[in-house]
């Protein structure tokens, strides 16, 4: 069943969202934000919640005119899967069980590169190496641009992943 309605308007439930997730027993493996005006920081504590996610799809589609996005160079490096960072400076990865990611950016400036670097950091198709550092290996990644194209050339290194096992799929605004 889908629930279809208006772009959710009101502030990121950061404390609600945070007591939720602090007192249940459940364990959240898919986390879809879309249409939600959240900054890097505030999405990236309630990532911290869940250690066990598998699944992660972001759609940064403006709800309205002055909406944040949480894709941003900064959020990009945080779910590196080997480095310390501005946002995770923990030596833990975040989200060390992410398997699938997904994002839908709609701004003009993206770090291709910091992206590139994230998502080759967490392919990790060895098993023993991998549960050796407790991270599991990135197997689907989707970046979609809304507002500007894919230059093929700049995304040429994913293309080897690609060819090694890991799903990926780049689609600029023309695509």
């Amino acid at each position: 069943m889908t629930y279809s309605a208006d772009p959710y308007q009101g502030a990121w439930p950061k404390a609600a969202l945070g007591a939720f997730l602090r007192r249940s027993s459940c364990n959240l493996t898919k986390f879809m934000v879309k249409r939600i005006s959240v900054t890097d920081v505030d999405l990236l504590a309630a990532l911290r919640l869940m250690p066990l996610l598998v699944d992660l799809h972001i759609d940064d589609t403006p709800p309205n005119d002055d909406s944040v996005s949480p894709i941003t160079s900064r959020f990009i490096r945080s779910l590196h899967g080997l480095l310390q960072t501005e946002l995770n400076p923990s030596s833990s990865a975040l989200v060390p069980k992410l398997r699938e990611l997904q994002l839908t950016f709609n701004g003009l400036e993206f770090d291709d590169l910091a992206f590139i670097d994230m998502v080759s950091s967490r392919w990790l198709p060895d098993a023993q190496y991998a549960l050796g550092i407790g991270l599991c290996c990135l197997r689907v990644v989707t970046l979609q641009f809304k507002a500007q194209s894919v230059d093929p050339a700049v995304y040429k290194p994913l293309n080897y992943l690609d060819k090694a096992g890991m799903m990926v799929v780049v689609l600029g605004m023309d695509d």
